[in-house]
């Protein structure tokens, strides 16, 4: 494939991505990294495209999943709020619930290979303590006591604003943050696209892909209608 054929490629992939999904997964990623209250803000997103989570399955799963996630009732539409009251004064908060969300992430190290978005955290944060929201907010505070700790490194990709929390030293090279930062945006990225959007050879391209795979931060799905592309777990990249 020449780099005519490869521009063609990835020409054709993002006017596709601009068509009917964008809006709808557009604002459910919005709405994932930076909302106090998930909670609500679902209930408001339900209504929003309450036709379209009728109509089109898909689109049903995705926020089904979510609301499973969330420890909601996997009915759309309904929601039984159970209070938690808080056991400790704020700093001791943070403390316990840094530890426990540290905790949760070794439990998903294999899954992740030690890098993952804040917006991941919280929704494995708030699927393992069902019946309670807890904020963005108040997870990253959490993170943040951590990483003064020196239990975790938190570093923000600048070309798409995700925060990532590396909690087990990977080491990445600069190849390696750069492939990141694509990767980001969808939570996957192929090897086209990174020989394209980085300018790079088809050697250096696949040395770094590689390099997350071997390490676990990458999982590599083929297809003959999608080919081959590198999701990223840890930054919400999955192949179903």
């Amino acid at each position: 494939m020449g780099l005519h054929d490869i521009e063609k490629k990835l020409k054709l992939e993002r006017d596709f991505r601009k068509k009917g999904t964008e809006l709808f997964f557009a604002d459910l990623g919005k709405m994932l990294t930076s909302l106090k209250e998930l909670r609500g803000e679902l209930k408001k997103f339900e209504k929003k495209y309450a036709k379209e989570l009728k109509t089109i399955p898909s689109y049903r799963e995705k926020v089904v999943r979510m609301r499973e996630e969330l420890g909601l009732p996997l009915e759309i539409g309904v929601y039984e709020e159970k209070g938690k009251p808080r056991l400790f004064g704020k700093d001791k908060y943070y403390d316990k619930l840094g530890l426990e969300a540290l905790d949760i992430l070794q439990k998903h190290k294999e899954t992740s290979g030690g890098i993952i978005s804040l917006a991941e955290i919280v929704l494995l944060v708030n699927k393992e303590t069902p019946g309670v929201t807890i904020s963005p907010d108040d997870i990253n505070k959490a993170l943040k006591r951590l990483e003064k700790a020196d239990l975790v490194n938190i570093f923000e990709l600048k070309s798409s604003d995700v925060k990532i929390v590396e909690f087990i030293p990977v080491g990445l090279s600069s190849d390696q943050n750069e492939v990141l930062e694509l990767a980001s945006i969808n939570g996957w990225t192929t090897l086209e696209e990174v020989m394209m959007e980085k300018g790079w050879s088809k050697e250096r391209s696949e040395r770094v892909l590689k390099a997350f795979k071997d390490g676990g931060i990458a999982r590599i799905d083929s297809s003959y209608a999608r080919g081959t592309r590198y999701y990223f777990p840890g930054l919400g990249g999955s192949s179903s």
